[in-house]
């Protein structure tokens, strides 16, 4: 989890007043897993999570869930070799 308090309790001056930052927390959390199908064949399974709060805009707040598969082949040499 990253956690950013922004400036804290600094002010921003005058000369610096286009650079502003402000609180907010984000998380990923991740899964992965390989299985091996065959010698040049992985079936890849994961799943992402994402978690987004801005305290200053919480209607820009978000959450996603994110699973996701694939399948990797490898062409050529030996299965010790990739």
């Amino acid at each position: 989890m990253r956690l950013d308090r922004g400036q804290g309790d600094s002010v921003s001056t005058v000369i610096h007043t286009t650079i502003v930052s402000h609180p907010m927390e984000f998380q990923t959390p991740e899964f992965r897993v390989a299985f091996r199908i065959s010698r040049n064949v992985d079936w890849n399974v994961g799943y992402q999570y994402y978690n987004y709060k801005d305290v200053q805009t919480p209607n820009q707040n978000y959450k996603a869930h994110r699973p996701y598969t694939s399948l990797r082949i490898y062409f050529g040499g030996r299965a010790a070799d990739r």
